[in-house]
């Protein structure tokens, strides 16, 4: 681990910095949530204040300003050079508008003059640390043999996109569309280069571990045929093909095992989505508020934020991102979101559905809609319920 020293000068003024950063994401994220026609998620600003807070929970968010504080460079890099440069810019321009003879005028340039000095020493870490190795979490055997079985995955996939799309009827386009951003979400992550720089680097996010789990288990079982079938592989290739399952088992055999699901129809999706987007609303509203007001957060904010983040990147943000098909979430991962997502939703139906007419035609559609939320909330809260008291 690379450490950077903070020096006493500069704390306050990148206090200054993530606080800001910290508020103008939180604002973007608020405009998006409450916006009616969602556009893609604010990624880049989500991204931001996730850096941001994180810096400023080891800056500490007020109070007293330390001798020096140590920060780790490979988790917090990215974050404190984005502070620098916030804070360096706003500090000259305050500067340069300052009249020469203000009494504060010296004790500003004098502390533009720390953060460029620290800024100095922030880059060199910085850079040392970008040359450092990742940590490794996946066998370099099992992580080339991944790469390859998630590929051809992807050109199955995509075979079967092309039939569905090609044939007189329109086939089943949701179940191959489905697959194909799963496997696309796994090689984001895991990187897309069949030989990468260092290929004893490799990690697994969990989230994509079902999907790790069935490509390997396919592929498992691809190798297991190909070793008994004498009248197409020699001896050499029938081992290699033998060699290549056994080490597949035994790395599925590390993995925990696959969590247990919860299912999503379609027909709910629209709404399940509108209760998360009023959860990511509500959370970032919560941080805007103490970021200006320059207070450490409630503690349930963030990971609150985190949450429904999660589950929106799950069933994804737009209704435009529906394939028709039915979407099933990890309850392990999921299911507190998901209930809360569902009971922030449920009463605005129920209003909804009390506010129109009776002779309204789209009033039994309603009614049907909210019958069926229901029952998914209390298939929800019975599954979370069991979860909880299982694991208490």
């Amino acid at each position: 681990m690379s450490v950077l020293t903070v020096p006493a000068a500069v704390i306050g003024r990148l206090r200054e910095g993530t606080h800001q950063q910290l508020a103008e994401g939180a604002e973007a994220i608020q405009r998006v949530a409450s916006a009616w026609d969602k556009d893609d998620p604010p990624a880049g600003e989500r991204a931001l204040m996730q850096r941001a807070w994180a810096l400023i929970d080891v800056l500490g968010w007020a109070g007293d300003i330390p001798e020096s504080i140590d920060v780790d460079v490979h988790e917090h890099g990215v974050a404190l050079r984005a502070t620098i440069d916030n804070i360096v810019t706003s500090l000259t321009d305050l500067i340069a508008d300052l009249p020469q003879d203000d009494p504060t005028r010296a004790e500003r340039v004098e502390e533009l003059q720390a953060l460029r000095e620290f800024e100095g020493a922030a880059l060199r870490a910085i850079e040392r640390e970008r040359t450092e190795a990742k940590i490794i979490a996946v066998p370099a055997d099992v992580a080339e043999q991944l790469r390859s079985a998630l590929y051809a995955d992807l050109a199955r996939a995509g075979n079967d996109l092309d039939t569905a799309c090609s044939t007189t009827e329109p086939g089943d386009v949701a179940s191959p569309v489905g697959k194909l951003r799963r496997l696309f979400a796994v090689l984001d992550d895991i990187g897309w280069s069949k030989q990468p720089p260092t290929p004893e680097a490799l990690t697994i996010d969990a989230r994509h571990l079902q999907v790790v789990v069935d490509t390997l288990e396919d592929d498992q079982e691809g190798w297991e045929w190909t070793a008994e079938q004498p009248q197409l592989e020699d001896l050499p290739g029938r081992e290699r093909a033998k060699a290549i399952a056994e080490m597949i088992e035994r790395f599925l055999a590390t993995l925990p095992a696959s969590p247990a699901t919860l299912m999503i129809p379609p027909t709910l999706l629209v709404r399940v989505r509108e209760g998360a987007y009023g959860l990511v609303g509500a959370a970032s509203e919560d941080i805007e508020q103490s970021a200006r007001a320059c207070v450490e957060l409630e503690p349930a904010s963030r990971p609150k934020l985190d949450a429904a983040w999660g589950l929106l990147n799950a069933i994804g943000w737009s209704d435009e991102q529906d394939t028709g098909a039915i979407i099933e979430l990890p309850l392990i991962e999921h299911g507190t979101t998901l209930l809360a997502a569902i009971e922030d939703i449920l009463p605005l139906m129920a209003g909804w559905l009390d506010e129109l007419d009776p002779a309204d035609a789209r009033r039994a559609e309603r009614a049907d809609e909210l019958r069926l939320l229901r029952q998914l909330h209390a298939q929800v809260r019975r599954a979370v319920g069991n979860r909880d008291a299982s694991a208490g």
